[in-house]
């Protein structure tokens, strides 16, 4: 009964440890003129993470990071 006990103790406080976790802030990706004009720089400079975005942006599918 005391094993019992103790596993339901910790338990109970990683579960409390995760409840309690902070959430990180998301910033939004804002596209306008300058955003666009520096994806297609980086894009042509062969920017892998660039073409994706602008390949995401034309099918509405984009992971924006």
């Amino acid at each position: 009964m005391r094993r019992f006990k103790t596993n339901l103790s910790v338990i109970f406080l990683l579960l409390l440890a995760i409840a309690c976790k902070e959430q990180q802030k998301e910033t939004p990706f804002i596209v306008n003129g300058e955003t666009i004009k520096t994806l297609i720089k980086n894009s042509l400079s062969g920017d892998e993470n660039s073409k994706k975005i602008i390949d995401g942006l034309f099918t509405f599918d984009a992971e924006l990071k």
